[in-house]
């Protein structure tokens, strides 16, 4: 712990680093042609997205990830969209006036899945 605190503070601190660890244990880059999701709008960090690769990913179908950070480019190969990917887990971080940690439903699902070009 950063600072003195309670037994629980601490239990609640560790529990907190135990699960963005975790969920920073699966990470994946995505660049994507554009800028806009297929419902026209921009991504978004911190937004839930539903990834699909099946070259990738050893099973069908798609995989919950959320973007902790992106990077719109634009070049002579185009206008594109790099996505880091992160379990959702990862993005759990206390809030600055230790109030607990963030719940799981604050964030909102995109619909739309990454997959890359």
């Amino acid at each position: 712990m950063e600072e003195p605190g309670l037994i629980a503070d601490a239990q609640a601190r560790a529990e907190t680093e135990a699960t963005v660890r975790e969920g920073e244990s699966l990470q994946v880059e995505v660049v994507l042609q554009g800028w806009l999701r297929p419902d026209g709008q921009l991504w978004e960090a911190g937004k839930i997205v539903a990834l699909k690769a099946p070259s990738v990913l050893p099973f069908d179908g798609a995989i919950r990830m959320a973007i902790q950070s992106l990077a719109f480019t634009q070049s002579s190969d185009g206008t594109r969209t790099t996505l880091h990917l992160v379990k959702p887990s990862a993005l759990r971080r206390p809030f600055s006036n230790g109030s607990g940690t963030l719940a799981p439903d604050a964030f909102k699902t995109d619909p739309a899945p990454a997959q890359p070009d």
